[in-house]
């Protein structure tokens, strides 16, 4: 039997085609995802709180943190993710408005603060429980920013 040399170099030149092509200076770290930085700008008539919640190492699963008070045109750094998606609520302090969501509850007080949604499962006095919304973003994006919009 007779084989045609064509074939075989058809066949290796498919399959290198397939293979995915990584630049030889490339390191492990340049391939990872880089820090996004989270805005939320407030387009709503009245001043606006928000909380936040992304994934973090030093939680085994969001770090929750709020409440950022955000005048009406301002806008405000709420966190840094290496993620493509962070989680949020917030409301309005003029009126009734809210933008909420059913990804997470969590059980917040109504001051300042920074922790593992572990810690913000059960309803103690002094909290109240508030449903987060995901919004998802382009991996590598340096900022994104959520516009809270009436």
């Amino acid at each position: 039997m007779k084989t045609r040399p064509w074939i075989g170099a058809a066949v290796v030149g498919l399959i290198l085609a397939l293979v995915p092509v990584v630049r030889a200076d490339a390191s492990p770290a340049s391939m990872m995802l880089t820090n996004t930085q989270v805005h939320i700008t407030n387009r709503y008539p009245h001043q606006t709180q928000a909380i936040v919640a992304y994934r973090d190492s030093a939680c085994t699963g969001w770090m929750v943190r709020g409440w950022f008070v955000i005048d009406s045109g301002d806008t405000r750094h709420v966190a840094n993710t290496d993620r493509d998606y962070i989680l949020f609520f917030a409301e309005s302090n003029g009126d009734d408005t809210v933008w909420d969501g059913s990804v997470i509850t969590v059980n917040v007080p109504n001051k300042r603060f920074g922790t593992c949604d572990t810690y913000l499962q059960q309803a103690l006095p002094g909290t109240r429980p508030l449903g987060l919304r995901m919004r998802n973003f382009s991996p590598g994006l340096e900022t994104f920013t959520i516009s809270l919009v009436p």
